[in-house]
């Protein structure tokens, strides 16, 4: 029987099995992504229905590209015509998400507040007391950070654990050290989003009102930031809800970096603009093309921002938790 009178999943299960380069996560997305073709034979697949299902199955241009990953993987040495095809329809698809992104663009541009509007919210959860909701922004605002960098991150007691957790890597959680000498808090995040292409971040902060309000935060050494009643993490879905209820005005940490990302440019600051693409682990051209909210299609009509516009309707204040630590029985695990 030829190989390819069997699903794409099992087809493609192997080669990606044989990707060291890739994180568990990654592995079981391409998995997901691969069971969503079906369970038709390869070979008896046409490029009208692969395409047809790419678009029933996968909704937006950039989970169809995820999608025609898939395809091209497992037609590249098995399918020559088929695979020529579905490159170029790949092309299509980046042009699409391209334009996409350009008509966001235009909205966002009249929509979200300033970089200065954000640096006065973060000045009141200072004052008011709000250590968490100021922790989260500060990292989201100056460090790109994405929800996925919140999700394990651990305290750590001493700088040799903190250096040797940098040397061994753990690969199980994000590590925090507060340096009570030099007053510095570092982060070393081994989780997150790019880790795969990036490799491992070491982001040092020495900011006084930052340092803080990380000790007011009161997490508890070897506990994670956002944890269950027994001491485990909480599941990714319950900690991206968290941060987009503590981001200033419910914004949500994609919006925040467009704005900071926006101020950077604006101010000609790229020295910053490169640190926070490093800090994000991102390059800078994915930042120009995907968060750069200026960049937008010449007919557009784009209305001048005002300087620091405020919600039309003012939002209930979060309450700052007196610990971190959650007071739940039962958390139920959300599946992403």
């Amino acid at each position: 029987m030829s190989t390819l009178k069997t699903s794409i999943l099992k087809l493609a299960t192997p080669l990606i099995d044989e990707n060291n380069e890739i994180c568990d996560a990654t592995r079981n997305m391409y998995y997901l992504h691969a069971s969503k073709f079906g369970t038709k034979f390869f070979d008896a697949m046409t490029y009208d229905h692969m395409i047809k299902k790419l678009h029933s199955e996968f909704e937006s241009p950039s989970s169809r590209l995820s999608g025609i990953h898939i395809l091209i993987l497992v037609s590249k040495d098995t399918r020559p015509k088929l695979y020529k095809k579905l490159r170029e329809y790949q092309q299509k698809l980046i042009i699409e998400k391209d334009e996409l992104i350009k008509d966001k663009n235009v909205d966002k541009l009249n929509d979200l507040p300033t970089f200065e509007y954000l640096e006065q919210k973060l000045d009141e959860f200072d004052k008011s007391s709000k250590s968490l909701c100021y922790v989260l922004n500060y990292l989201l605002m100056y460090h790109g950070f994405r929800n996925k960098e919140f999700e394990k991150m651990k305290l750590v007691e001493t700088k040799k654990e903190f250096d040797k957790i940098m040397k061994n890597k753990s690969k199980t959680h994000n590590s925090i050290y507060i340096n009570p000498s030099t007053k510095t808090v570092s982060f070393f995040i081994e989780l997150y989003k790019t880790a795969d292409h990036y490799g491992n971040k070491l982001i040092e902060i020495n900011n006084p009102i930052f340092l803080k309000n990380m000790k007011k935060l009161r997490i508890g050494v070897d506990n994670y930031l956002w944890r269950k009643q027994d001491g485990s993490a909480c599941s990714s879905s319950y900690v991206s809800d968290r941060i987009a209820v503590y981001s200033i005005d419910n914004l949500r940490e994609g919006n925040i970096f467009k704005i900071s990302v926006k101020h950077l440019i604006d101010t000609k600051n790229f020295t910053q603009l490169e640190k926070i693409a490093n800090d994000r682990g991102t390059s800078l051209t994915t930042i120009m093309k995907s968060y750069n909210i200026q960049r937008i299609n010449k007919y557009d009509d784009v209305d001048e921002p005002e300087a620091e516009p405020e919600p039309e309707v003012e939002l209930e204040p979060v309450a700052e938790p007196k610990s971190i630590q959650l007071k739940y029985d039962n958390i139920e695990e959300l599946s992403d």
